[in-house]
């Protein structure tokens, strides 16, 4: 069974982003395109479908210290709720399926991609997933009114532009010209100017590609419907920014830009 594609409000999303509830301040905070939708909740209409969240704990983990000690915690949670949950060991993440419905014709699939770092990365990267986590936002989901944390956007930006700046060059023509627009005007915080792009538009473009594209499983295909989300995400954000919905520490952006964007090893960004 593959993973649904469900926007930020859906029940499913909702009591899995409340699970991390259980773990505090300092537990599990979430990252990636699901923390920037967290940031637009005020734009309900920027948000997009994902089939999964990406979560960032401070520790790295073993697959074994995951599902012996972490899932067995939010199991009753999880089943309290109506959902059942299975660990899934991944390269990259540790993944923890979220069911509705288990062995129905209805039933739904959410994935929780936990990130692990290898050791050398880890090494490498500790203080800055460190400062993701000491920096995070609470935030009150709408469904249960428990808070959660989020990761800030002066340090998830910066690892969305270095991704995008890698890994688009070579497919600038693929998914067009507001490409460089985007990647110059980030990096260097030009908000306003990126908060005019057609977003929407954007958006009905990544909601036209992902079935087809995840279905394909064409490597060239998706890394391209990859970049489109990234990229969506970067415009999304700034116009969060734009806007004042969430405050904005320009300084601190500038200096994590320097860190990582203009570094030569690719630092995970979910």
């Amino acid at each position: 069974m593959k993973a649904g594609y469900f926007k930020l409000e859906d029940p499913i999303v909702q009591t899995s982003l409340e699970s991390l509830a259980h773990f505090g301040k300092d537990g599990p905070i979430l990252v990636g395109g699901l923390a920037i939708q967290l940031h637009a909740e005020g734009r309900p209409s920027f948000s997009r479908g994902t089939p999964d969240a990406d979560i960032l704990s401070f520790a790295p983990q073993s697959y074994e210290s995951f599902s012996q000690e972490m899932v067995p915690t939010l199991v009753p949670f999880f089943k309290s709720q109506g959902y059942a949950v299975q660990p899934k060991r991944g390269r990259l993440n540790n993944t923890l399926k979220v069911i509705k419905d288990q062995n129905k014709p209805h039933q739904k699939l959410f994935l929780m991609h936990w990130t692990q770092f290898s050791p050398e990365v880890y090494e490498d990267f500790q203080d800055y997933v460190a400062q993701q986590i000491a920096f995070a936002k609470p935030f009150v989901l709408r469904s249960s009114e428990k808070a959660i944390h989020a990761v800030a956007l002066e340090e998830l930006l910066p690892l969305k532009v270095q991704r995008c700046r890698r890994y688009g060059t070579q497919r600038e023509s693929v998914v067009g010209p507001l490409y460089s627009t985007l990647i110059e005007n980030a990096e260097h915080g030009n908000w306003g100017t990126l908060a005019q792009l057609p977003l929407l538009d954007w958006k009905k473009g990544i909601e036209h590609m992902q079935e087809r594209v995840m279905d394909s499983g064409n490597a060239e295909e998706i890394s391209t419907y990859k970049l489109s989300k990234d990229l969506y995400d970067i415009g999304c954000a700034a116009r969060v920014i734009s806007d004042s919905i969430t405050s904005f520490d320009k300084d601190r952006y500038e200096a994590n830009v320097q860190r990582i964007v203009h570094r030569q090893q690719d630092l995970i960004a979910p």
